[in-house]
């Protein structure tokens, strides 16, 4: 029996949403269904120049994507501070969410998002390519074995800060992008020990569960 495809919802046209469209129309079990706007003739020519199939449902706002009974997911490129809102929202029209990294503004953002997503049954995945990249299931898979690098005891990032706006921003003076880059990271983390152990009180606590896993 052939696959039914799930149909895709996007929520906005962010450059980034691009790439993603082109990804959905090339995987074999999705299906570009709907885009949404806060302008309807942004919707339009951006569902033209991505390949949106002629039958698509172009909208004039978020919400009447959420609305529409066709749409199975959606995915959401807005500005991270956009997300709590919006994520949150789909998942009571129970819409699965593709998110767009950073997930978040915060640890608590992000939980409220998934404690949506799991109590409306939906499923929740993140925009970070690297987390589904075969390399990093290698990579865990190395890092996992004893016999190569003992026990994992700490993670270390380093990050590239980009220049600043006179304001101190970079993008978006909603959301600072230095705020971003930096809790990008521990709020992925986070997301993956979220299903190991509940009731982080900060990334404090959390972190140092990650160095002494087996802690009480």
């Amino acid at each position: 029996m052939a696959e039914t495809p799930i149909q895709f919802g996007i929520l906005g046209c962010a450059e980034i949403a691009r790439k993603v469209s082109r990804a959905i129309t090339l995987a074999p079990n999705a299906t570009l269904y709907a885009v949404g706007s806060r302008s309807l003739e942004k919707a339009r020519r951006f569902a033209a120049a991505n390949g949106f199939p002629p039958s698509a449902k172009i909208y004039g706002s978020y919400e009447a994507v959420l609305d529409d009974p066709g749409v199975d997911a959606v995915y959401v490129p807005l500005p991270t501070s956009l997300h709590l809102k919006w994520a949150v929202l789909a998942a009571e029209k129970k819409k699965h969410v593709l998110l767009e990294k950073p997930v978040a503004l915060n640890v608590a953002e992000l939980d409220q998002i998934l404690e949506a997503c799991e109590s409306n049954g939906v499923q929740f995945m993140d925009g970070t390519m690297w987390m589904h990249h075969p390399r990093t299931a290698k990579m865990k898979e190395l890092l996992s074995d004893p016999q190569r690098f003992g026990q994992l005891k700490s993670v270390c990032d380093c990050e590239y800060i980009g220049k600043f706006s006179k304001d101190g921003n970079y993008g978006s003076q909603q959301t600072p992008w230095v705020k971003i880059n930096l809790e990008f990271c521990p709020v992925w983390l986070y997301r993956i020990a979220r299903k190991w152990k509940k009731g982080y009180d900060n990334l404090t606590s959390f972190f140092e569960f990650m160095v002494n896993p087996n802690q009480p």
